[in-house]
């Protein structure tokens, strides 16, 4: 299945599911996610749940969904779910809030993949799947792999580097109209005292891109917190990532 199905039952009661590509390539088993669940009927809606994961021979369900919706937790935890991960929205005002200028970006190249490849399998601690205990964490490891070997071949992975050319942190963003979403940050753990000066940086350098940054972040990722809070980065939509297993590798 290359797209999402969107399932309506009725107008009370619907979903939206796909199988990540990503993922199943990464883990080796076949990995879906819903989202834009909306229901009235919590008994029809995840036997139709389960229904399509089992025609798409899915092994993990991944669904992420607004944290206060208690009467959506209390139905996922009754209907086989666990949550793997809390985490925050972050909002950014790039055109009234005040960064300064550290370090120059620049697109990363094939000759510094290797070293990002590190940093990548090395310095990412927080994620739906690396905080999942009933995950192989060297597998959540080269999900990040893969993910800055993509983002360095589509030419979308932006580096700052000391004056000996080691690379300090990456980032990589794409832009909606003028909102701007950082996909993803990483700072070499070798420099971790340099991370409110790489954040404060990477502002300044998407200020002539959009008018309001946004990222998406684990909430047990206190480091992260700390930043954004220092820059004045506002904090909305906690997102809780539940998990459920047909099949246990």
């Amino acid at each position: 299945m290359a797209t999402s199905q969107n399932i309506i039952l009725d107008k009370n009661n619907s979903f939206t599911i796909r199988v990540n590509p990503w993922d199943t390539s990464v883990f080796e088993f076949t990995v879906t996610e819903v989202f834009d669940l909306n229901y009235t009927d919590e008994k029809i809606i995840f036997k139709e749940i389960d229904r399509i994961n089992l025609i798409l021979s899915s092994q993990l369900c991944c669904l992420r969904h607004n944290s206060k919706d208690i009467k959506a937790k209390k139905s996922l935890l009754a209907n086989g779910f666990y949550v793997a991960e809390n985490s925050l929205q972050a909002n950014f005002n790039l055109k009234k809030t005040k960064t300064k200028k550290y370090f120059d970006f620049y697109l990363a190249e094939t000759k510094q993949l290797s070293d990002l490849q590190v940093i990548a399998a090395r310095d990412f601690h927080y994620s739906r799947f690396h905080e999942d205990p009933y995950i192989d964490i060297e597998k959540a490891k080269l999900r990040y792999v893969n993910w800055i070997t993509s983002l360095v071949e589509s030419a979308n992975c932006w580096i700052a580097q000391n004056q000996e050319e080691k690379i300090i942190g990456f980032f990589a963003y794409t832009v909606d109209s003028d909102i701007i979403n950082i996909n993803i940050v990483g700072i070499n753990s070798l420099f971790q005292g340099y991370g409110l000066f790489f954040f404060s940086s990477m502002m300044e350098f998407l200020k002539a891109r959009g008018t309001t940054a946004k990222a998406r972040f684990s909430a047990g990722n206190t480091d992260v917190l700390n930043v954004y809070a220092g820059l004045g980065f506002t904090f909305s939509n906690s997102l809780i990532d539940y998990h459920k297993w047909y099949t246990k590798p």
